[in-house]
């Protein structure tokens, strides 16, 4: 697992992001967690490198505004959308940013 140096980890739902910990845990990935998208912002270090798993649908600021946000700030780092409630619009406007199915 060299090539992955951190995931980071932005759901809302603690348990979801417990469950994630634990797999990444379990292969032993490091990461960091955080309940909503300004805290990982806050938090994200302009030198680190890794994997982002984002929830889109977050109350503030949600998944695909958290994407627009880092490429405003010329942040680009890959990310994997989960979520439990999606709608077709939503992955639209995903690909229009740049997220490939």
């Amino acid at each position: 697992m060299d090539c992955i140096q951190q995931v980071f980890v932005v759901d809302d739902d603690e348990p979801v992001r417990d469950s994630i910990g634990m797999l990444l845990d379990a292969v032993d990935i490091p990461y960091k967690a955080y309940a909503d998208a300004q805290s990982f912002l806050s938090d994200l270090q302009s030198d680190e490198r890794g994997c982002l798993i984002l929830d889109i649908k977050m109350p503030g600021m949600s998944g695909l505004e958290l994407q627009k946000k880092l490429l405003q700030l010329d942040i680009i780092i890959p990310i994997i959308f989960i979520t439990g409630l999606t709608k077709t619009e939503d992955e639209a406007h995903g690909f229009e940013l740049g997220a490939i199915d």
